[in-house]
């Protein structure tokens, strides 16, 4: 979803593996803002089975090729 200039959302990841530790698929919930014209910061945090640590990512999105507006 975009709200003006904060962007969020919800996905699940899943996982090839059939056992051991990278077996386990999780949900993820991200959420972000744009500035200035090229740029967006996003941060993503996985919510994993109880048996493994979450996961948090920080992101920043540069994009160099403006396309046209949509």
């Amino acid at each position: 979803m975009n709200y003006r200039k904060v962007f969020f959302g919800l996905g699940y990841r899943s996982t090839p593996f059939k056992t051991g530790d990278l077996s386990n698929s999780a949900y993820l919930i991200y959420i972000g803002f744009k500035f200035l014209k090229h740029f967006e910061v996003s941060m993503v945090e996985e919510f994993p089975p109880v048996d493994t640590t979450p996961d948090v990512s920080f992101n920043l999105k540069i994009r160099l090729l403006e396309s046209e507006k949509r």
